[in-house]
């Protein structure tokens, strides 16, 4: 099992990454609200707001998927469900594909046992 210590160092990995993707996020805001304000035109100013949009949208994306990492994460270390064991499957037998040639043999031994 893991020790407190080793756990406090990946909550604070986790918190600085998460704490750079939201600096690049607010960044990235930030200048393209501030360009929008210069921005004499109205189509100008909605391309820059809409492009703030994807960013918060991105790092939205970004967020859920560490969500996911994080659960994985603390599922894994309650140990989780332990998964049952798939029953061997045993060998059945195959039927074989009938042929004209197969037919004809078994229509000579047919034959041969009846005389």
């Amino acid at each position: 099992m893991k020790t407190p210590k080793i756990v406090g160092e990946i909550e604070q990995r986790a918190g600085r990454q998460l704490n750079l993707l939201l600096g690049a996020a607010r960044k990235q805001y930030d200048r393209f609200m501030h360009t929008a304000e210069k921005a004499s035109d109205k189509a100008a100013q909605r391309r820059y707001i809409r492009a703030a949009e994807q960013t918060i949208d991105s790092a939205e994306k970004i967020i859920a998927q560490l969500r996911k990492r994080i659960a994985a994460a603390q599922k894994s270390l309650t140990g989780g469900a332990r998964k049952k064991k798939r029953k061997v499957k045993t060998k059945t037998k195959v039927k074989r594909k009938v042929t004209v040639k197969r037919l004809a043999k078994r229509a000579l031994k047919k034959r041969k046992t009846r005389q």
